[in-house]
């Protein structure tokens, strides 16, 4: 019997021409595909996932920015993902600057996937009038104002032709840090001893559960972990042992306590949550973000 999760997410690479700061992928720091997961791992584990799981919401493709993955990653895993599951809307999260030029791709997506979206952040809200902004700005007035792109209202819009191709804007109240940044510029992890509050006031989502390669983890956050600290040289980091030996589910032979234990603990807090904040003050009011925190390094394209 299958075991029902809201969302479902696959984690395809870490490269973005943002850096935000705190990234829960770490795309702040990583900015080479060194690090990247296998891309046919991630293809046999979408056939594994669609044996193990019925997603009742939506499967995401996560990372760095999709369009520097399209032809070689995101196209190929959409494809896969919706020949596995049919009937599950496949979601797509960017941050829109290099929308408008990737136009036809995302039409071109909307002809061979029936049930999907393209979710698009406002990074951009506290930078207003600077030229990154307006030329995010463009990105998306040339895509909007293309004659197959049909409003349903300011933030909602889609494919003409087929009405459950969707395209989506979103903000959200706060940023959450998944990590604080020491003066010597080192990543820590929060170590709150409180997973409950993490969960409540650090978390993004409590169901969005993440595969990377073969291996199942609770959220993205720790499924990105390894790579990430390889990458920057803290994976011998005392302070980041405790989460480095999350005990990921390996879905190509699955112990069967560890999968009760992951279950039964969907949503819900568990040791590996305090990782995370759990003090409201320390999130960051959305479009109180400055240029800096979202352009940490210059890796704009």
């Amino acid at each position: 019997m299958k075991i029902k999760q809201v969302n479902l997410n696959f984690f395809y690479g870490y490269r973005c021409n943002y850096s935000c700061d705190g990234c829960f992928s770490g795309s702040d720091s990583v900015d080479q595909s060194l690090w990247d997961p296998d891309l046919n791992k991630l293809k046999q584990s979408i056939k594994r996932s669609s044996e193990l799981f019925e997603i009742t919401s939506m499967i995401t493709l996560i990372g760095g920015e999709p369009f520097l993955y399209w032809d070689e990653r995101i196209l190929p895993l959409a494809l896969e993902l919706n020949s596995h599951f049919p009937s599950t809307r496949i979601n797509i999260t960017t941050n829109g600057q290099l929308l408008g030029k990737n136009l036809e791709k995302v039409l071109l997506l909307s002809e061979k996937i029936n049930n999907f979206s393209i979710s698009i952040s406002k990074h951009l809200q506290g930078s207003k009038g600077t030229k990154i902004e307006k030329i995010w700005q463009k990105s998306i007035d040339d895509f909007i104002s293309h004659p197959n792109i049909i409003k349903i209202h300011d933030d909602h819009y889609h494919v003409s032709g087929n009405i459950n191709a969707n395209i989506y804007f979103y903000s959200s109240d706060t940023w959450k840090p998944y990590y604080y940044r020491t003066p010597e510029g080192k990543i820590k992890p929060w170590k709150t001893n409180d997973p409950a509050g993490s969960l409540k006031h650090g978390c993004p989502g409590s169901v969005c559960s993440c595969i990377i390669d073969d291996k199942l983890y609770k959220c993205p956050t720790l499924a990105t972990l390894p790579g990430h600290l390889s990458a920057i040289g803290q994976d011998q980091d005392s302070d980041w042992k405790k989460y480095l030996d999350y005990p990921a589910i390996d879905l190509n032979n699955i112990d069967p306590d560890a999968w009760n234990e992951f279950n039964q603990t969907y949503g819900k807090p568990t040791t590996y949550c305090d990782m995370c904040n759990n003090n409201p003050k320390f999130n960051i009011e959305w479009q109180e973000r400055s240029y800096s925190m979202i352009f940490r390094k210059d890796l704009t394209r």
